[in-house]
């Protein structure tokens, strides 16, 4: 006997358009960053413009999903298309690991033989990274859902990236101090690195169906066998479809005297507790003891 709770995912108009938006407003400022790394001959520029660059593919990925995952679920992909975004973000990993690369070799060359850089555009483009990340966080600042507000906060990180970048580029303008031009990309590019060992770690995870972060399937089946009409519970298998979305499948025991009516019940007191963990499809396969 098999009981499912199927998750639905309503997305608004406006949470596309502000996706939409946000995506328009970084790939401008990609084009101008690049641009402007080249006319400044600054290494630091050009790798926030990567990091920028990797930022513009999680945008279009996500504002590409809000539309492709509204098609429902059907005979091919019965859980829906919501893992298109893994792939999103393995390419992404693979862009910005690539990129970082080569900053990181263009700087090691620099830190020995620093080059000259124009100040004060770079001060300029550090002004317009803050207002322009600024303006994109404060679309998606009264969003709900989990992928805009991670969208929001990794923008709000790129305004203090830029803050570091706009102190430096105006050492760099006064003071001459072309060796901190290097020192800087080295650091942004370690921050990327870092980001893309962790996205891809968590990925690897959801690929792998691990067990999501924050639950102890051990914990768990001790709290589900002290639910009133629950024996046991075993073969437990819980993972996660897409990061957001949780899965399990699970065998629970109840006494042979149970009729159809009490064995629903002690199925609908187990999906009520994992509906309250937050897992959203449960599949309960009902074992009467002594059977």
């Amino acid at each position: 006997m098999h009981e499912h709770s199927h998750f639905h995912q309503v997305k608004s108009e406006n949470e596309t358009k502000n996706i939409k938006i946000v995506f328009f407003l970084n790939l401008a400022f990609t084009i101008i960053e690049f641009l402007g790394g080249i006319f400044t001959n600054s290494v630091a520029i050009m790798s926030d413009a990567v990091h920028d660059f990797g930022d513009c593919f999680t945008l279009a990925s996500s504002w590409f999903l809000e539309n492709y995952s509204r098609k429902k679920d059907d005979k091919k992909y019965t859980y829906g298309y919501r893992r298109y975004a893994l792939i999103g973000a393995v390419i992404n990993s693979i862009i910005l690991f690539t990129g970082s690369i080569f900053i990181i070799i263009e700087a090691a060359k620099r830190i020995g033989d620093p080059q000259e850089v124009e100040g004060l555009g770079m001060v300029l483009i550090a002004i317009t990274g803050v207002i322009i990340n600024g303006i994109a966080a404060l679309k998606l600042k009264s969003t709900k859902k989990i992928t805009e507000r991670t969208v929001m906060l990794h923008l709000l990180e790129d305004v203090l990236g830029w803050i570091a970048v706009l102190i430096a580029s105006v050492c760099i303008w006064l003071f001459n101090a072309t060796f901190l031009d290097p020192i800087l990309s080295l650091m942004i590019a370690a921050f990327i690195l870092t980001n893309v060992y962790k996205n891809f770690k968590e990925t690897a995870k959801i690929f792998l169906q691990a067990v999501p972060d924050g639950y102890d399937v051990l914990n768990m089946q001790m709290k589900m066998k002290k639910i009133s009409g629950v024996l046991d519970v075993h073969d437990i298998h819980l993972w996660s479809l897409d990061g957001e979305n949780n899965i399990i499948s699970m065998h629970c025991v109840v006494d042979e005297k149970l009729d159809r009516e009490k064995t629903d019940k002690v199925k609908l007191k187990l999906k009520r507790y994992l509906n309250h963990i937050k897992i959203n499809h449960a599949t309960i396969e009902i074992e009467y003891e002594n059977k």
